[in-house]
């Protein structure tokens, strides 16, 4: 029985010490004007807690890369429009300031998750994708906005 706790307790020693890279806040690290490479997916609401956090912030972005017309239809307050389909796309998500934080979403989220991709090959440290798109914050019931 001690050796099968023993074992446990390591496998969740392992765990976390694996998975800590991943769930690290989203502030500069202590002593440092740095912020740790943190790069992956969340959910709606994660992403809510995530713009809450960040509210007011210059150095959080949220990037709605959906086409013009779909974002006039609706979109997070504050989200700066790249439309995915544009020509120049890759051009101009390169030209972002990748030491500031990203929230990418699209309609459902196909497109911000291949734009999550591009961030990567760009050399973005910080950028979230955020499953199931505006289709999923609206579910949840979070609000948007037209202006």
């Amino acid at each position: 029985m001690k050796k099968f706790a023993f074992i446990l307790l390591t496998l969740a020693a392992v765990t976390v010490f694996v998975l800590q890279p991943y769930y690290t806040p989203l502030a500069a690290s202590e002593g440092t004007n740095e912020l740790s490479p943190t790069t992956g997916n969340v959910t709606p609401k994660e992403a809510h807690s995530i713009v809450s956090e960040n509210a007011g912030s210059g150095n959080f972005v949220i990037l709605d890369v959906r086409t013009p017309e779909e974002f006039r239809s609706g979109h997070i307050k504050g989200a700066l429009n790249l439309d995915f389909y544009s020509k120049d796309f890759r051009d101009k998500l390169n030209k972002l300031d990748k030491k500031k934080t990203y929230l990418t979403h699209c309609r459902s989220g196909r497109r911000s998750a291949r734009t999550l991709e591009i961030m990567r090959e760009l050399g973005f440290k910080r950028a979230y994708n955020m499953l199931g798109g505006i289709m999923g914050w609206q579910k949840e019931g979070y609000p948007v906005t037209g202006d």
